[in-house]
């Protein structure tokens, strides 16, 4: 069996697909496989795929209809045989030695979680140099849960190694947006250590909001829908107070709240009426309370009515940068 299965999803991704798997070729730690999804490609990815199959068996390939990222992400986790997780975009990038400097730091620390930092590539940009060997460093230590609640560790799967245990019994859920806010809660709540290296091993493509997609009005109402899940999930597998706490604040502040910048930024009202109706939903449970002062101010205000209002104080604050 081999001893990471990276999980990539891939969808219409022949543009970036090929640099994407090279980078795996590349890895100075051999002792993995690529558990690539064909999820219903309409270009030539399944040509892609199947070729670096062809010629390296650490590939393997399997086909589904479309189902979404998180859809191909959970036939993955179905098929893979790893004893770790490393999950990766089909338009990403990994350092050669990413693989090498996780594993060296789980079995050092014994961590359930090993992180490390990323880059962004801007869609047609350059990946700046970086050193085609590094020094091994290792890494610094935190409480889980708290460690993703005071925003040290990144949300997204990706750039991270994770303990196959954790996955036991969870899949990533079908939702317009929230996904990641829903899974990373979860995990790191079911993960007692976490090790953070300095290096920034992983290369995230950056792509124009047109592309990514705006917040829609159901997209909006999906991360409050994911917040109140979380809520429910956490009422069967209790918190501790000081970490309950730490949920409520970083739902509101980080993604509860983002839902009213985006409304403010794409000028959308019925998105911001969305904010509202979904806010006095979630309350009690997640409250103004949660909030810092400043975006306290502004949430009071227009869940009081006064969107107009909540808007130019959310302007005044951002630009006094409290």
């Amino acid at each position: 069996m081999p001893e990471i299965s990276v999980i990539m999803p891939v969808y219409n991704a022949e543009k970036y697909l090929s640099a994407a798997l090279d980078c795996l070729k590349a890895q100075t730690f051999k002792d993995f496989e690529a558990v690539c999804i064909n999820d219903g490609s309409t270009d030539s990815s399944l040509d892609i795929l199947e070729r670096y199959a062809a010629e390296d068996p650490r590939f393997k390939v399997f086909s589904q209809p479309n189902s979404g990222q998180s859809g191909g992400r959970n036939t993955a986790l179905d098929k893979a045989r790893g004893g770790f997780f490393v999950f990766m975009d089909n338009d990403d990038l990994m350092h050669p030695q990413a693989l090498e400097f996780l594993t060296r730091e789980q079995k050092s620390s014994g961590a359930q979680i090993v992180c490390h930092s990323h880059r962004r590539i801007p869609e047609n940009g350059t990946l700046e140099p970086y050193g085609a060997f590094e020094s091994f460093k290792g890494g610094r230590f935190f409480e889980a849960f708290p460690a993703l609640c005071r925003k040290k560790i990144s949300i997204m799967p990706w750039s991270k190694l994770y303990a196959r245990e954790l996955f036991d019994g969870f899949r990533f859920p079908k939702v317009p947006l929230g996904e990641d806010y829903y899974t990373t809660s979860i995990i790191f709540s079911k993960a007692k250590k976490v090790s953070v290296l300095k290096n920034r091993f992983y290369f995230h493509r950056q792509f124009p909001q047109s592309q990514s997609g705006t917040v829609t009005e159901a997209k909006g109402r999906s991360v409050f829908n994911v917040a109140r899940t979380l809520l429910d999930y956490f009422d069967e597998h209790p918190l501790s107070k000081k970490n309950a706490k730490l949920f409520r604040r970083y739902s509101a502040r980080y993604q509860l709240y983002g839902v009213f910048i985006a409304a403010v930024r794409e000028n959308d009202e019925t998105l911001m009426r969305a904010f509202v109706d979904e806010w006095k939903r979630t309350w009690p449970r997640i409250s103004t309370s949660d909030l810092t002062f400043g975006k306290r101010l502004v949430v009071s205000t227009a869940v009081g009515g006064r969107l107009d209002a909540a808007v130019k104080l959310y302007r005044f604050l951002e630009k006094i940068k409290v």
